[in-house]
């Protein structure tokens, strides 16, 4: 949510829960030196699907707007970002032909303990993509940054960039965060859209 955004007691709201967004009931909010903070009483889905009440704290502009009405994606629906990453996987592979130089996609990369959606590799430079059907909150961000300290400390003479690549543009202070990391985000969703992803690559590629 955005600061005009700012949520108040009894507002129904999306809260961030894994790949999934769940619905949330804010109980009570609050400022700290960082920014507002909001208490949110969840229903996260339990044994047998029966729900189970949880209480979390959250920044505001984490929390997902939800008006009269609306109604999120059941639970699950992280299936469908699955299939999307795979997509972009295959997607990637065709750009990178596009490249000026030949470049290699590795699609099932790790990196320790982590394993991003694919990492782009031309000679010392490197580029790990996560795949993300939407960026509503700062989480994805935070996962790509440490997708990328994680690449520079496995290849320490390496030039890392990190690109999100998503089904819509992103919210507008999760592309500022990109932005300032030095990370770009690029919305796909057809073949069409590869020339995109090769120009995105590019860019990357030249400035790591």
């Amino acid at each position: 949510m955005s600061s005009q955004q700012t949520p108040t007691v009894g507002d129904r709201v999306g809260v961030p829960w894994g790949l999934d967004v769940l619905e949330g009931v804010v109980l009570r909010t609050y400022e700290t030196g960082s920014g507002s903070r909001a208490v949110v009483s969840v229903d996260v889905p339990g044994a047998n699907d029966e729900a189970e009440s949880r209480t979390v704290t959250l920044r505001t502009t984490d929390l997902l707007p939800i008006g009269e009405g609306d109604k999120l994606e059941a639970p699950g629906s992280w299936v469908n970002e699955y299939q999307f990453a795979k997509a972009v996987q295959e997607a990637l592979t065709r750009a990178v032909r596009r490249l000026a130089e030949r470049a290699d996609v590795e699609t099932e990369p790790r990196l320790g303990s982590q394993r991003p959606d694919a990492i782009v590799k031309l000679g010392d430079h490197l580029v790990v993509v996560e795949v993300k059907t939407t960026a509503q909150t700062s989480a994805a961000v935070n996962q790509l940054a440490s997708y990328l300290r994680q690449a520079r400390n496995h290849n320490p003479g390496a030039s890392v960039g990190g690109m999100l690549v998503l089904q819509s543009e992103p919210q507008a202070h999760v592309a500022r965060e990109l932005r300032d990391l030095g990370m770009t985000a690029v919305s796909w969703n057809t073949p069409r859209d590869d020339s995109k992803l090769a120009a995105a690559l590019t860019r990357l590629l030249e400035a790591a």
